[in-house]
């Protein structure tokens, strides 16, 4: 088996809210990534009183993306194993039936930054990491599932300066643009990601089936356009992520 860039996930609960928390060397996608990822919502939908997902990383990074070395060198069946994978886990925090937060702790890069769009809302640590799809210079181009969600979650303006240009903002240009939601100073990320959720979720009892359904109704676009694929091209260009 290919070696991957290796990752811990654990979980925790603050009340109504969990925290699913990623560490590793820079949080990179895999399939074990995607693994760990399931296993932790599989857990936190297990907690019928918990109405909020918060995801966060560990020291600079909240994830830098793709795990490149892993996809460059793995087999066919490694490299259609993966992105079954990841688009399972992509397709469900979509819809994932609770409100979902990004606590941002440091570099959001690529893949990470999907993840991180994903979700309903995102804080980012003020003036600690970049927030960047820098695929263009890793010759990879976007499916029509990532594209699906630009379009929908995204400006054209911020499309033209991240999708094609791959420009690194701070979180305060993330702000002022809206590819976030709210900014945190120091190592407050977390806090401030907890007490939105408990904000959001405060005298309300969301159903999980309505949310989810919500969720299905208003990204049918995104969902239709992004059904599990057989396999990824090796990366290089032309590549799709």
């Amino acid at each position: 088996m290919t070696k991957q860039v290796p990752i811990d996930i654990s979980v925790t609960k603050h009340g109504e809210v969990a925290l699913l928390q990623m560490s590793g060397s820079d949080n990179r996608i895999n399939t074990t990534f995607c693994k760990k990822w399931n296993e932790a919502l599989d857990k936190i939908e297990s907690w019928p009183d918990v109405a909020a997902l918060i995801s966060t990383g560990t020291g600079k990074f909240y994830s830098n993306g793709l795990d490149l070395d892993f996809l460059k060198s793995c087999s066919r069946q490694e490299t259609d194993e993966y992105a079954r994978a990841f688009q399972e886990l992509r397709l469900r925090l979509l819809c994932f039936p609770m409100v979902t937060i990004a606590a941002i702790n440091g570099h959001c890069f690529a893949g990470g930054a999907i993840i991180a769009l994903l979700h309903d809302y995102r804080v980012m640590h003020n003036g600690k990491g970049w927030f960047c799809l820098n695929e263009v210079d890793i010759y990879m181009k976007f499916n029509d599932f990532v594209l699906a969600i630009f379009h929908q979650k995204l400006t054209p303006r911020i499309n033209r300066d991240s999708a094609i240009f791959g420009n690194r903002f701070t979180a305060q240009q993330a702000l002022d643009i809206e590819i976030i939601d709210d900014i945190a100073p120091n190592s407050a990320v977390v806090s401030k990601a907890i007490e939105m959720a408990n904000f959001k979720i405060k005298g309300r009892r969301y159903s999980r089936t309505i949310l989810a359904d919500m969720k299905k109704d208003l990204y049918a676009e995104i969902i239709s356009s992004g059904g599990v694929r057989s396999g990824v091209p090796k990366l290089g260009l032309g590549s799709k992520l």
